[in-house]
């Protein structure tokens, strides 16, 4: 075997990883195509309502109680004091606020033309 037998045995080898490699590739490339339409779908894209686009968090509700006590001494009634941090951002947070106050708005409208 000369040396131009060998160069060209060595050729069809690479060749061979080569197409071997080309398919296997090709069947990754055949395989993210099919999974990308389905990853990019979205509300706007798709017949998902747009809730579905929201990302949920986690909700974290703390609950404060101003204990009532009795005053033999006075005759009144004193509550306990809320911890600061519920004093300085109220009982409720700017939207839930609104909310209240817009509703408490239509609902007495609404009363008032009974």
């Amino acid at each position: 075997m000369d040396a131009k037998d060998r160069k060209i045995e060595r050729l069809e080898r690479l060749v061979a990883k080569q197409a071997a490699m080309i398919e296997k590739l090709t069947q990754r490339v055949d395989q993210l195509e099919h999974k990308l339409p389905a990853a990019r779908k979205d509300s706007s894209n798709s017949s998902k309502p747009p809730s579905s686009d929201i990302v949920k968090k986690p909700i974290r509700i703390d609950e404060h109680r101003g204990l009532a006590y009795w005053c033999s001494t006075c005759q009144k009634i004193h509550y306990a004091p809320f911890p600061p941090e519920v004093e300085k951002g109220r009982l409720l947070g700017p939207r839930l606020t609104t909310l209240v106050a817009d509703m408490k708005g239509v609902c007495h409208e609404w009363h008032c033309r009974r």
